[in-house]
């Protein structure tokens, strides 16, 4: 299928029929990747502008007529014109919808161009910040949270699609100087298999865009990573081997295994930070966030009790979050992976009892029993406190029963369940 991306010029696959008054030029022999010799690639493009400079139509051809010829027709497009190459680079994806251009291959067309044409490289800003995902809950209590100095970009989905490749990820950070990504985009349904495959897909984009530009990464990740293993209390530091279950598990660990493996080849700095479940005045678990709505309705507050007895949960504040994440962004982490957790565990039923009382609810807190097993994972913290001198703050007794007030304003307001 050929795309034009100018009258003139345009991309396909090598199999393609040649239309009437048009060249071929064939870049099969470039690998659709990094380590391609400026000469080779300076030389294809000066064929590909002598052509266009007699009045023939220009094809720049590889195998699927997808990276390796777009790259080329965003090096051709900027050296024939006069453009600067990223704006080259903006006209083929808009011409072509196809962002799958592999950075490592736009990284030597764009060194071929300032080759030719003296461009210099744009400089890395260190106090700008790209929050993906910085519309959710946590996205905005970081974005709120903005150390001084430090400008936090959060682009939308509809802005930055991060499941459309990565060519137009690496035009935002290389156009706003982005010095660290924190990658906090998450499908909008993660309990479903498919948010696996699209949670990988975001993040292989995220590590090649910080990759390609210097950028270091922060990753967050959870307490799931555990949720295989079986006990009333498993006392998790940053060396116990993963054990996932469950979709939400197995997806971070696979991101977290993608994340470090290519940081280990590629010298990439990333930090992970895992936590527990984190709650506030602005959100929190959905489990929690669901005994508010029912004591709200007077209804029962429906609990379970596996085999292995109640389940219990490291809640964590935001507050405290949001400072674990902060102490460990403001000098730079090294990367690694360090735990974030409250220093205790609280059963569901205590939860719910707290709500029910804070809220002077009626509902009974009753108990469903679960032919399975849970994981009562607590996270250790001692490494980040090491580190940065972190510990947690908040008091859960104290935060929970304001969790409950203000979610319950918030739920009235938007005119949530209160059914019994």
């Amino acid at each position: 299928m050929i795309c034009w991306i100018t009258e003139r010029l345009g991309t396909a696959p090598f199999s393609s029929v040649l239309p009437e008054g048009a060249v071929r030029v064939d870049i099969r022999e470039l690998v659709d990747r990094g380590g391609n010799p400026a000469e080779e690639l300076l030389g294809r493009t000066d064929a590909a502008l002598e052509a266009l400079e007699s009045g023939w139509r220009v094809l720049l051809c590889c195998d699927h007529g997808i990276s390796r010829s777009n790259a080329m027709a965003a090096l051709v497009l900027a050296l024939a014109e006069g453009l600067s190459f990223s704006v080259a680079v903006r006209r083929v994806l808009d011409a072509t919808g196809d962002a799958e251009m592999h950075l490592d291959m736009l990284g030597t067309a764009r060194a071929a161009y300032a080759r030719r044409s003296g461009e210099a490289e744009i400089r890395r800003d260190d106090s700008c910040w790209l929050l993906t995902g910085g519309q959710g809950y946590l996205g905005s209590a970081l974005r709120r949270a903005a150390p001084p100095g430090v400008r936090i970009a959060a682009p939308s989905h509809g802005e930055l699609d991060l499941l459309r490749g990565s060519a137009g990820l690496d035009l935002f950070v290389r156009d706003h100087g982005v010095s660290r990504i924190l990658h906090f985009a998450t499908p909008r349904v993660g309990n479903v298999n498919s948010a696996l495959g699209e949670s990988l897909v975001m993040l292989r984009n995220v590590l090649d865009t910080c990759a390609a530009n210097g950028a270091s990464l922060l990753l967050p990740s959870r307490w799931e990573v555990f949720s295989g293993d079986e006990g009333t209390r498993i006392e998790a530091d940053e060396e116990r081997p993963l054990r996932p279950k469950g979709i939400l598990g197995d997806t971070k660990f696979l991101l977290e295994t993608l994340a470090q493996e290519y940081a280990q080849r590629s010298g990439l700095e990333v930090t992970i930070l895992r936590s527990g479940l984190v709650y506030g005045r602005g959100g929190g678990p959905n489990f929690m966030q669901g005994f508010v709505r029912r004591a709200l309705g007077g209804g029962p507050i429906v609990t379970h009790a596996y085999r292995n007895g109640p389940p219990a949960l490291d809640l964590l504040h935001q507050d405290d979050w949001v400072r674990a994440c902060l102490s460990l962004l403001k000098d730079g982490a090294g990367g690694g992976v360090y735990h974030c957790g409250s220093g205790r565990l609280v059963q569901t039923h205590d939860v719910a009892l707290g709500i029910a009382t804070a809220l002077s609810s009626p509902s009974r807190v009753e108990a469903v029993r679960i032919d399975d097993v849970t994981a009562n994972v607590l996270l250790v913290s001692e490494k980040l406190n090491r580190a940065t001198g972190w510990t947690p703050e908040k008091e859960f007794e104290t935060e929970l029963p304001l969790f409950a007030r203000d979610n319950a304003a918030t739920t009235s307001q938007t005119g949530g369940f209160h059914g019994g």
